[in-house]
């Protein structure tokens, strides 16, 4: 038993050289006791979170834009990371959780001062990374707003509609039933019972015009009685424009009425579509007016036609009616995104492409920038020669026109009763919440009141821009002329 044992001691030791020699094949080399090499490309590393703010200081209603596009991982594709936002100030917190969106646009309308912003992003396996930063939001004025007590009885036409002034400063409401205010009070002077207008334009001989229903009419000023109807054969559209002789001019249909002041018809013009826009008169006494055809028609003061402009994009029509430079250059927004600036005798100058469909009418500044908003809520202001001077978005869409006022502030309405107001810069000065839902184009007292149909804010603009177009119908009366 010895002898076996010994035998069996002596084979194992022998064994022993060889038995390492093939072990040492599966031990780490030297240079790393830990284990073999691996490769950086075989590693799950964690995603890295990383982000962008857009503007990194603004004021509230600003949209701010959050960017992680610079995020990365070193084995899933962006499409397959997850992404978390989460927002606070103090105690108050806004989050996004776990979606696909790596890129937010966001505003904070009751939030200011310092807001911080964190970023997580994982990966398909569990692995998250975080990124902070701080953003700035700063308040801006609150403006004074007061609600007409009537204004429920009003309703806009799609900026189709604006309120008139008078020479001895009295406010008549446009978008409703027809009503005289002293301004600046608001209070209510009179009621034209029964006469609903879109625009009420005022004549030289003191009367009232503006187009309701299926007619033209016109209202003694002083009496509140009306006049005379011209009637027609379906509805009228938008607001009349009156030369300066005292010709109007409005539509209904698909034709362009000319009619005098004792209404008489002069002429009439038929086009082959729908005429959506209020007609504008230019100083040789062009009239031009756009359709639901793709086609801006410039019309001859006899009645004939002139030329024919059709839209760059395809089933494009005019909503918007004809603004005038001071040489002449007729803009005008339409549905194909497009703001035109067309000249007078018919050609091209240059197109302007938005964000948003256009419906409002375009205004101008005293230096020539043309202010125009989109059904988006994107308010541009862009120079003589077709270039952006800056743009502002706004959280809702755009309906009416702006308004220019003295002092070169901007007035604009968003979503039905947010008013803001900018300076030429495209500085945010002023939010006025009017409490009121018409879309309504505004106009400005010389007082400063401005007016928005069924609400009158107050500010430091006395009375119009001395502009060639401040206003939807380019002047305190709603003429629509230069």
């Amino acid at each position: 038993m010895q002898t076996s044992f010994f035998i069996r001691v002596g084979i194992v030791i022998l064994l022993v050289p060889s038995l390492l020699t093939s072990c040492d094949l599966l031990l780490p080399a030297k240079s790393n006791p830990s284990g073999p090499e691996i490769e950086e490309d075989d590693l799950n590393l964690p995603p890295t979170a990383s982000f962008t703010i857009s503007p990194e200081q603004g004021h509230i209603w600003d949209v701010f834009k959050f960017d992680a596009s610079s995020s990365s991982d070193t084995v899933d594709e962006r499409i397959d990371l997850r992404y978390s936002w989460v927002w606070s100030r103090g105690n108050q917190k806004e989050e996004y959780a776990w979606g696909r969106s790596f890129k937010i646009s966001k505003n904070f309308p009751t939030w200011c001062d310092s807001i911080s912003v964190k970023l997580s992003v994982r990966d398909q396996d569990g692995l998250v990374d975080t990124c902070r930063k701080t953003f700035y939001i700063e308040p801006i004025g609150i403006g004074v707003a007061r609600l007409l007590s009537y204004s429920d009885q009003l309703g806009g036409n799609t900026g189709n509609s604006a309120s008139a002034i008078s020479s001895d400063g009295y406010l008549y409401l446009g978008g409703g039933p027809l009503r005289e205010i002293l301004l600046p009070a608001g209070a209510l002077k009179r009621n034209y019972w029964g006469v609903k207008l879109t625009s009420p334009v005022l004549g030289s001989d003191e009367n009232i015009y503006g187009c309701t229903g299926s007619a033209l009419i016109a209202i003694d000023r002083a009496s509140a009685q009306v006049q005379w109807q011209y009637t027609t054969p379906v509805s009228t559209v938008g607001s009349p424009a009156m030369s300066d002789d005292g010709t109007l001019f409005f539509s209904a249909g698909n034709t362009l009425y000319s009619l005098n002041r004792d209404q008489t018809l002069e002429w009439t013009l038929s086009v082959d579509s729908k005429i959506l826009s209020s007609p504008t008169i230019a100083g040789d006494g062009t009239i031009y007016i756009g359709c639901d055809d793709s086609a801006l028609y410039a019309v001859n003061p006899d009645g004939s036609l002139k030329w024919t402009h059709i839209a760059i994009g395809p089933w494009a029509a005019f909503h918007s009616s004809p603004a005038l430079g001071g040489d002449g250059t007729i803009y005008i927004g339409c549905d194909d995104r497009y703001l035109y600036a067309i000249h007078p005798g018919g050609t091209l100058q240059w197109a302007f492409k938005t964000i948003g469909m256009i419906k409002a009418t375009p205004v101008i500044g005293t230096d020539g920038s043309i202010y125009i908003g989109t059904q988006l809520g994107y308010f541009y202001s862009i120079d003589p020669g077709g270039q952006q001077n800056w743009q502002y978005r706004t959280p809702g869409a755009i309906e009416a026109s702006a308004v220019v006022g003295a002092d070169g502030t901007i007035y604009v309405e968003w979503h039905r009763g947010h008013v803001f107001a900018f300076d030429q810069g495209g500085s945010l000065i002023r939010y006025y919440w009017t409490g009121w839902s018409g879309a309504v184009s505004p106009t400005i007292h010389p007082s400063g009141t401005v007016c928005f149909g069924g609400a009158v804010l107050d500010s430091d603009s006395m009375g119009l821009a001395d502009s060639p177009w401040p206003t939807f119908r380019g002047n305190i009366s709603n003429t629509g002329r230069r």
